[in-house]
C-alpha cells in the first residue's frame, strides 16, 4: 500500500490517504464497468484530500478516475470546488436526500464517497446510494447498522472470533483503529488513535499514536 500526501501542490495537508483505497475502485465492481467518475459528498477538507489523491493516482498509475465535487451555494468559492474535475451545486438543504440525489444523477458518477461525518455513518444513506444505482465507497448499510451499535458489534466480534485487547488497556480508555478493506477480503489496519471524548460529546482531542501505550499494545490493537 502506498500512502500519498494530500492537498494542493506545495500546500500538502498533514494526514495521508491510502492510494489503494481509491485505486481498488477501478476493479471493484464485478460484472460491470470500472468506476471512472467518483462523486464526493463530504466536508470541504475531506473533499480536497480525496481530490488530491485522485490526481496523484492518475499521475502515478495512468488511472482514468475523475473527481466530482458536490457543493452548496456557500461553498461555491471553496478550493475543493476549483480542484475537482467536475463540480455540481447541490441546491437542497441538509437532510434533503431527494435534492442531493438529483444532483448526483446529473454528474454521471459511478460511485459516491461520503468522506467522514454524518453521511459516512448513516445506513439509510448508504442503502439509498446503492438503491439509486451507485457504488458506495464505504461499509455496506448492514455493516453500519451492526457496527454502529456497541452491543451488536460486540456480539459479532465474539461470533467471528475477533480477539479482544481490553485487558491491556486502562479502564475508561477508548482506542480507535483505522481500517481500510474491500469486498474482496483485503483488510489493512492503518493506525490507532485515542480520543479524549466520544462523538456523542461533540468531538474532542484525538492523538495518534495513543499516548503512553507502548509499541506492544499498539501492535496488539491493530492486529486484533
Amino acid at each position: 500500500m502506498t500512502l500519498l500526501p494530500v492537498g494542493p501542490p506545495g500546500q500538502e495537508i498533514g494526514t495521508l490517504v491510502p492510494e489503494d483505497s481509491l485505486g481498488s475502485l477501478e476493479s471493484r465492481r464485478p460484472g460491470s464497468s470500472p468506476v471512472r467518475h467518483l462523486a464526493i459528498v463530504s466536508r470541504p477538507e475531506a473533499a480536497l484530500r480525496c481530490i488530491r489523491t485522485v490526481r496523484a493516482l492518475r499521475a502515478r498509475s495512468r488511472s482514468e478516475l475523475e473527481s466530482i465535487a458536490i457543493y452548496t451555494e456557500a461553498e461555491q468559492h471553496a478550493p475543493f470546488v476549483r480542484w475537482a474535475d467536475l463540480a455540481v451545486q447541490w441546491g437542497g438543504c441538509p437532510g434533503d436526500f431527494d435534492a442531493l440525489f438529483r444532483a448526483l444523477h446529473r454528474t454521471g458518477a459511478d460511485a459516491i464517497w461520503p468522506g467522514w461525518g454524518a453521511l459516512a455513518r448513516d445506513p439509510a444513506f448508504a442503502g439509498r446510494v446503492v438503491g439509486e444505482g451507485f457504488d458506495f465507497v464505504g461499509p455496506s448499510a448492514r455493516s453500519m447498522w451492526i457496527l454502529g451499535d456497541a452491543t451488536r458489534a460486540q456480539d459479532l466480534a465474539e461470533t467471528v472470533g475477533v480477539a479482544s485487547v481490553t485487558h491491556l488497556l486502562e479502564p475508561g480508555r477508548r482506542i480507535d483503529v483505522t481500517i481500510v478493506g474491500d469486498r474482496h477480503g483485503h483488510v489493512v489496519a492503518l493506525a490507532s488513535s485515542e480520543c479524549t471524548r466520544g462523538p456523542e460529546a461533540g468531538g474532542g482531542i484525538e492523538e495518534a499514536p495513543p499516548p503512553g501505550l507502548g509499541a506492544r499494545v499498539v501492535r496488539a490493537t491493530c492486529d486484533a
